[in-house]
């Protein structure tokens, strides 16, 4: 059964667990928490724990809310965390977890159908002391951006610079984000694996693409990478340091064009990916106007302001600036290939 994003299970309702399924939110994950029918006593931490008693709880803002089918959970659409009763060896093949995090992971937790991908196994240590949930909660997002590359959200993301540069809301560089074929295929192996590739593309439909790219676009890709989480894999953080660049190029809010649900996730996208990069933000800056201002200091050109932003309704409110002369805010401007050259499938290059 599939979820809207890939689906982690965490054993247990205590602090450490709870930390830990709330870092997964963060990333995209759609998350239960497997709890005990009589779960152990916590330390006192806040936690999710009450769930399981009082069939809802909330840290942090989130709330968990018990279930008794977790099937029935995914099919309403998983919109909270849960938690649920059901045993584990029950719960694995329904909800096909791209990640299992837990105390003492047992034989129990392999895929009953050898068929099947097996989730990638992260330990906590219930033994640990008080400082142990957020170092523990970090270290569950350092281990799957050792061994699973991007996480869901940022999967989501260059999925969704993809879908809007066919779809010509974004420039046509944008849709194969500057890759060459082999390149370009292998990220939508990893990040759309869905969607087929377009076949009939000859190479130098490639080619063209990454012609078209702005002259900032390579430099802006190279800030991002400077800026990559530990852990992060150059491979993995290069596809979504092209989507963000890509992304910042387009005429509306950067989370539209990433194809995320708000500003709030592109925050969370920025923390986790490109921290050292967001953690300059102290002022809480748009975050495209934030990655040009940046930009422009490498370069020797203080100020520099995202292209594009001018066309958009917003741009009083976001820059605290009048609409410069000569812009008449029709985004239309920015893109006139929009209502051209589509056929079907996709793009025709």
């Amino acid at each position: 059964m599939q979820t809207l994003r890939p689906c982690a299970v965490v054993c247990g309702t205590d602090d450490v667990a709870s930390a830990a399924a709330l870092r997964l939110v963060e990333a995209g994950y759609t998350v239960l928490l497997a709890a005990d029918a009589a779960p152990a006593a916590t330390r006192g931490a806040p936690s999710f724990a009450a769930a399981v008693k009082d069939g809802e709880a909330r840290l942090d803002g989130v709330r968990c809310r018990r279930v008794e089918d977790a099937a029935a959970w995914l099919r309403d659409g998983a919109h909270d965390i849960a938690c649920c009763a059901q045993p584990l060896h029950a719960l694995l093949p329904i909800l096909e977890p791209e990640v299992l995090v837990g105390a003492g992971i047992g034989a129990d937790a392999a895929p009953l159908d050898p068929s099947r991908r097996a989730p990638l196994m992260i330990a906590l240590d219930p033994g640990a002391g008080d400082g142990a949930a957020p170092d523990g909660a970090d270290g569950v997002l350092q281990t799957i951006l050792r061994h699973g590359g991007l996480p869901p959200l940022a999967r989501a993301a260059v999925a969704g610079v993809v879908r809007n540069a066919l779809t010509g809301d974004l420039a046509l560089f944008a849709a194969t984000l500057g890759f060459n074929r082999h390149e370009f295929r292998a990220l939508v192996a990893a990040c759309l694996p869905d969607v087929e590739p377009e076949c009939e593309w000859e190479a130098g439909a490639y080619g063209l693409c990454a012609s078209r790219a702005p002259a900032l676009f390579a430099p802006l890709t190279e800030l991002l990478l400077a800026h990559r989480a530990p852990g992060l894999a150059e491979r993995p953080a290069r596809w979504l340091a092209h989507a963000l660049a890509a992304a910042g190029f387009g005429a509306r809010h950067l989370w539209q064009d990433l194809g995320l649900s708000g500003r709030a996730e592109v925050s969370r996208l920025l923390g986790l990916c490109f921290p050292t990069l967001a953690a300059r933000n102290v002022t809480d800056m748009k975050w495209k106007r934030h990655m040009f201002l940046v930009l422009g200091e490498r370069l020797g050109r203080p100020g520099l302001m995202p292209p594009n932003c001018a066309s958009c309704d917003s741009y009083p409110s976001c820059f605290g600036l009048p609409v410069p002369e000569g812009f008449s805010g029709d985004r239309r401007a920015a893109f006139p290939h929009r209502d051209a050259g589509r056929s079907g499938k996709g793009m025709t290059l």
